[in-house]
């Protein structure tokens, strides 16, 4: 009798596949859940370590410092911990290395830095580690000019064997083909929360971000007028950046900054031709620095960026925090205003002058002619960010954001950018105008506000317009 071989039953093979497969998916979930958990231990010790400790809030000196050796004209200005987990969500780690934030670094490198760049952290206990960054790219807008604003990233990790019990109070920036950044080190501070801010009861919800002052800027009754307008529109907070001004523009920001209001951050970025070497007076560095200046350190929710010329305006809201209570659904990442512009040459409306004001010309409230349609969306666009949800902005609108988050485009029936220009553009020059006056209901508030800062700025109780 010869021996008979059987075929497996085809139902128990598939239930061992099945089995097998099922085991695996079991290993994998339990491993991803294991990180997950691992990861939010991690963040909720972070916290903890944060807030325990004695972090140097103030910003009075951040400056732009030389970074490695002088004769690549490389800076180096502010570093910031960063405790969003989606930051990192694109990059692996081991296990046994698990990320619980990064610190974000803002520079002027040459924009074709190619070279390997390494964060050093060093902690109040002079311990050091040394990380190699995860990204350092330059900010969109450099337009191929010599030099751009960088971002820069290094993730802060830990482990069950090693533990953190500290986060890095200083960071030194160094690549592999610049040994003066080793051997003359820049230590830039780490900024963290600002813990007698973010305990207060007081709600942190607009910012404002500036882009730099710069070529001997004259207009000081404009910046008075743009502080008050935005207080009255409900910022808490505005953000300068001083490369150079006049001396009655010193004069108001000298007298603004410290308030509470008003910050003026040194912006001594002077190693550069300006539109030659970098963009805009490193413009792109300065919005960066500012939003995540507004969220890491000062905990705003929103953060408007805007010009010295600029008002976002909410057409059916009283102000600008009303605006964003009504049309935040809660997953949105910015608010893009479409613009129109007031220019110099049209009509003024002097007649809406009170008799008794000594600083007779405001631009929101003189320059009544506007152009009658808005520009197209992302053609000379201002928005405002929430600020957890953006990694990345630009002069019109926000480049890099974090998911689930999404933009919302402003219909210009709810809100619109004012740009009070003094020259027309081109495509200005000849649009067709007509009459608004939107923000003279801000009027009296404004014209009082104004006329009492300018009296205690200058004896004459008129602030200039050079």
């Amino acid at each position: 009798m010869g021996i008979h071989f059987h075929k497996p039953n085809i139902f128990y093979l598939l239930i061992s596949i099945l089995s097998v497969v099922t085991l695996i998916l079991y290993l994998q979930n339990l491993r991803i859940a294991r990180r997950i958990l691992l990861m939010n231990s991690y963040q909720k010790l972070a916290v903890l370590i944060k807030e325990s400790s004695q972090w140097p809030n103030s910003t009075v000196n951040d400056k732009w410092q030389t970074l490695g050796d002088p004769s690549r004209r490389q800076q180096i200005y502010s570093a910031y911990f960063d405790d969003r987990p989606a930051i990192l969500e694109s990059y692996s780690f081991s296990e046994d290395n698990l990320p619980f934030g990064s610190v974000r670094i803002f520079a002027i490198l040459t924009t074709k830095t190619k070279t390997k760049l390494y964060c050093n952290f060093i902690f109040a206990t002079r311990q050091q580690i040394r990380i190699e960054a995860l990204e350092f790219s330059p900010i969109h807008e450099h337009f191929n000019l010599p030099f751009s604003a960088y971002r820069i990233t290094c993730p802060l990790t830990n482990s069950e064997s090693n533990p953190v019990n500290e986060l890095p109070k200083y960071v030194v920036l160094s690549c592999d083909d610049d040994p003066m950044t080793i051997t003359n080190p820049v230590f830039v501070p780490v900024r963290y929360g600002n813990k007698s801010q973010s305990s207060s009861t007081t709600s942190r919800n607009l910012a404002v971000c500036v882009g730099p002052i710069h070529n001997s800027y004259a207009q000081a009754r404009r910046i008075v007028e743009f502080i008050h307008m935005y207080q009255l529109m409900g910022a808490e907070k505005i953000y300068f950046y001083n490369l150079n001004a006049t001396n009655s523009v010193q004069k108001v920001l000298d007298y603004f900054d410290g308030d509470g209001v008003v910050e003026v951050l040194n912006w001594n970025l002077h190693n550069y031709q300006f539109e030659k070497d970098v963009r805009y007076a490193g413009i792109f560095a300065a919005l960066n620095d500012c939003v995540y200046r507004a969220t890491f350190v000062d905990d705003f929710t929103y953060a408007a960026i805007v010009d010295l010329d600029e008002i976002l305006v909410p057409l059916k809201h009283s102000n600008l925090t009303d605006f964003l209570k009504s049309f935040d659904s809660g997953n949105i990442h910015s608010f893009v205003f479409r613009v129109v512009f007031f220019h110099e040459n049209d009509e003024i409306a002097s007649a809406a002058e009170p008799a008794d004001v000594r600083n007779k010309f405001l631009y929101t409230q003189s320059r009544t002619i506007r152009t009658s349609e808005p520009f197209p969306l992302y053609t000379r666009t201002k928005y405002i960010v929430k600020t957890r949800g953006v990694v990345e902005v630009g002069n019109h609108f926000a480049w890099r954001t974090l998911g689930p988050y999404k933009e919302h485009n402003v219909d210009p029936r709810d809100g619109l950018l004012f740009h009070y220009r003094d020259e027309c553009l081109d495509l200005t020059c000849d649009a067709k105008k007509k009459s608004d006056t939107t923000l003279a209901k801000y009027g009296d508030a404004l014209w009082k506000a104004v006329d009492e800062t300018c009296s205690e700025i200058f004896q004459n109780g008129i602030c200039p317009i050079e």
